[in-house]
């Protein structure tokens, strides 16, 4: 997101800056020396529709209790993050 926001630099310094903490930074160091050839397959890739197209599967609509079931399952995922956290999205969204 942030190298088609910002290009190879704002990748390599959103990186940085979440080494050790987000990212572990023995990979920032090596996802930084080698970004511009990392990502130059990324630049070629033109549109969202063209990654749609290819998994035909994401086009599929999901009736509205299929899309909670899939937000509770996102929303629980997150929380995996820290123990202190489980059910903490559920609640907030109820």
């Amino acid at each position: 997101m942030f190298f088609r926001r910002g290009g190879v630099s704002a990748a390599v310094e959103v990186a940085r800056a979440r080494s050790a903490g987000e990212f572990d930074p023995r990979l920032v160091d090596l996802f930084c020396s080698n970004a511009q050839h990392l990502l130059e397959e990324i630049s070629a890739t033109t549109s969202w529709d063209s990654v749609v197209s290819a998994e035909p599967g994401l086009a599929r609509v999901l009736s509205p209790a299929e899309l909670d079931d899939a937000l509770e399952a996102l929303a629980d995922y997150a929380d995996l993050k820290s123990p202190f956290l489980i059910g903490h999205s559920r609640a907030v969204a109820d």
